[in-house]
């Protein structure tokens, strides 16, 4: 960028962070600038960055299928991954539905660590027909630190028939 002398100009820094940068912390770092026409004038001046923590802490995923047939289980792979280079301890998982309700927890995420839990469920075959949505939030100390949020459906099970029986008149005799 060329500035005129006795003139301003704002300019865009891009700064990289490195993994193992820790948030909430603030970190002092130079900008070096320099003249283009006299290359024994230079400057380094102070800048400091604030490294804030993301929103979702923990990025949660996971394998919910699209249609689920009811009267079978449900089998979920749940990841979850540290997205900062913090432990994380005692995190609770909650895993919520209209048609079932888990609870984990997760004693140590370690930073950018990756862990896994399958759990399954059993849906009911009775269950009606019709978009159901999955919860799954991960807390720490009564805080959110990630969630994830899917909708499914469960489909009319093939192997219960329905018949309905309509009665036509108000009195019959």
């Amino acid at each position: 960028v060329k500035i005129s002398a006795s003139s301003q100009a704002k300019i865009k820094v891009n700064i990289i962070m490195l993994d193992d940068i820790k948030p909430g912390k603030n970190y002092k770092t130079f900008l070096r600038i320099r003249s283009l026409n006299n290359n024994n004038l230079k400057i380094n001046h102070p800048l400091t960055v604030s490294v804030v923590s993301p929103e979702e802490v923990i990025f949660i995923t996971a394998n919910v299928p699209e249609k689920v047939v009811p009267g079978r289980a449900l089998k979920l792979n749940v990841e979850f991954k540290n997205r900062i280079n913090v432990i994380l301890d005692n995190v609770d998982i909650y895993l919520e539905s209209e048609l079932f309700k888990k609870n984990l927890n997760l004693r140590k995420l370690f930073p950018y660590q990756e862990a896994n839990e399958e759990v399954e469920f059993n849906i009911n075959p009775t269950t009606t027909p019709g978009k159901y949505t999955l919860i799954i939030t991960a807390n720490q100390n009564n805080k959110l630190k990630g969630s994830f949020v899917k909708d499914f459906e469960i489909i009319k099970n093939p192997n219960i028939n329905e018949k309905i029986i309509k009665d036509a008149g108000f009195l019959t005799s």
